[in-house]
């Protein structure tokens, strides 16, 4: 049985979702199977950008246009400045030599880096499948539990 990963992608922050993708990308080359579940804020990073104002109620409408989402549109957990932050964390990292976001989530999927969504977090941010991309499945939380279980690092960013 091949040696397993599994990471919780809660957070929708640009900084935290770097570390989520380094560590996966990281896992991964090291020959681990990796997971990456979305649920909650974290399912943001994956949303299509553009103007998806959707929803059943006004609440979820008001949300989907306050939450542009995707990774393009993430915001530092700390000093985001109305994007100067994000702008210089990209630029240091940048002169560093350091892949950008957007390289890590595409070498997380030239790695098979699995991207599940947890269903309930879509229904309650009201979105729908067809709002997101880059996903491998929506699931429950039982699958999320049997990974994990069968998982050597389990990890909740």
């Amino acid at each position: 049985m091949a040696r397993k990963a599994t990471i919780v992608v809660f957070s929708g922050d640009y900084d935290k979702a770097l570390a989520a993708m380094n560590i996966a990308n990281g896992a991964a080359a090291s020959g681990m199977e990796v997971t990456l579940f979305f649920c909650l804020w974290g399912t943001l990073l994956l949303k299509k950008r553009g103007g998806l104002v959707r929803g059943d109620n006004w609440m979820t409408k008001l949300f989907g246009l306050m939450e542009r989402g995707g990774i393009k549109g993430a915001r530092l957990s700390k000093w985001n400045m109305l994007g100067l932050g994000k702008w210089m964390l990209r630029r240091m990292m940048r002169v560093k030599g350091a892949a950008s976001l957007e390289d890590l989530w595409m070498t997380a999927r030239q790695f098979g880096v699995r991207f599940l969504v947890c269903d309930l977090s879509l229904e309650v941010l009201g979105l729908t499948p067809d709002d997101l991309e880059g996903v491998d499945d929506f699931v429950g939380v039982g699958t999320y539990v049997k990974e994990a279980s069968e998982s050597e690092i389990t990890l909740f960013i």
